[in-house]
């Protein structure tokens, strides 16, 4: 059994897909696999990422590939990812962003020190003109700090929490299908609720990607106004269920 798991859900990232996978397959923790998705991108993203998985063999073996036969979407993807991941604990990163090389070593030896369900960390969004650091005001999240919080990437986003792979089977958590915008809250949100512990590792790890145009989180819509509200009334059957 891996460490961890990284699951990479794929699509239309070709500008930035190699400075991903090379902040991935250069990280400290050998013991690591990586599961990408690929939901049928249109773009060259897949043949960069075999060109430089070659330069990394030492990581080759640790690599999972798979090809959605049509697009399905984020959400479907990254359930894609966990289906298959065989780690003690998942975390997802999306593939037009990169971490830093020590993030899941440090994360892995603090959830594994703490006896941690889920171990989240700071990030840094990266913009062409400016780049804007985002913290957590607290080192462990209670179920108290958890039902004061607003919706905020920070707290609600996959990419820069590790969780135990338990948490998700026990309880059978999966994104909801398709909700591509804001799908990380429905995740997030009922694995917070269920873990155990939640502790905070302090530290900038994670680059979030602002440069990318054509993701969607750089505009709101109408779609992603529908998914919200849709995101929030699958949230209310769950929890009320």
């Amino acid at each position: 059994m891996p460490k961890v798991s990284v699951c990479v859900p794929i699509y239309n990232v070709e500008k930035y897909i190699e400075k991903c996978v090379r902040s991935l397959f250069e990280q400290t923790l050998d013991d690591i696999e990586y599961i990408f998705v690929n939901d049928c991108t249109p773009d060259k993203s897949m043949d960069i990422l075999r060109r430089v998985l070659v330069e990394y063999p030492q990581r080759q073996k640790q690599v999972t590939i798979f090809e959605h036969k049509y697009n399905k979407g984020v959400a479907a993807s990254r359930n894609t990812g966990v289906n298959n991941v065989t780690g003690e604990y998942i975390i997802h990163c999306d593939s037009d962003d990169w971490v830093e090389t020590d993030m899941y070593e440090a994360m892995y030896d603090k959830a594994k020190a703490e006896n941690a369900d889920i171990v989240c960390c700071n990030y840094v969004a990266e913009y062409s003109y400016k780049r804007v650091f985002e913290t957590y005001p607290y080192l462990e999240e209670t179920k108290e700090i958890l039902q004061k919080l607003s919706p905020s990437i920070l707290n609600s986003s996959l990419v820069n929490k590790l969780v135990r792979k338990d948490l998700y089977e026990r309880y059978a958590i999966r994104s909801f299908e398709g909700i591509n915008m804001n799908e990380d809250l429905g995740q997030t949100l009922r694995l917070r609720y269920l873990s155990r512990k939640t502790v905070i590792i302090p530290k900038v790890f994670y680059h979030y990607n602002k440069l990318n145009e054509a993701s969607m989180t750089v505009s709101s819509n109408l779609r992603y106004e529908e998914d919200r509200i849709q995101c929030a009334r699958l949230l209310e059957d769950w929890f009320v269920s």
